[in-house]
């Protein structure tokens, strides 16, 4: 959850008596600060904030340089309404025993593990 603090109230404030004897109301004559401190996790998710259409047909590939084949799809958990999996039309050098795969024979990826989105999508997948 982000933080937010505001430093002063809505635009009015009380003065102590110092200030001209008696206290007295004023109006601001300056908006109130407000200060928002994002979480970490969100400026990285703002950094790759791209829309779903624009990932589909991209190529994936390891951190190490290896091509796993093409984004076809996304797997979405209902509860969360977050996005649990990347579908990955394997290429033809890759070994799918050594991932998971659908009934379709797509490589079914943590999407937690995408690191770069540019001309390719990058995977940090851990074998």
């Amino acid at each position: 959850m982000a933080d937010i603090s505001v430093g002063a109230g809505r635009g009015r404030a009380e003065l102590p008596p110092r200030t001209g004897g008696t206290p007295a109301t004023r109006a601001f004559l300056f908006p109130p600060t407000i200060k928002y401190a994002a979480p970490p996790m969100a400026l990285e998710a703002f950094a790759m904030r791209k829309f779903l259409t624009e990932l589909r047909g991209k190529t994936v590939m390891t951190g190490d340089g290896q091509i796993l084949g093409m984004i076809d799809n996304f797997v979405v958990d209902t509860l969360s309404g977050g996005i649990a999996h990347v579908l990955v039309t394997p290429s033809e050098d890759v070994e799918q025993r050594l991932f998971q795969s659908d009934a379709a024979g797509r490589l079914v990826l943590p999407f937690k593990s995408m690191r770069a989105v540019k001309d390719v999508v990058v995977m940090d997948i851990g074998k």
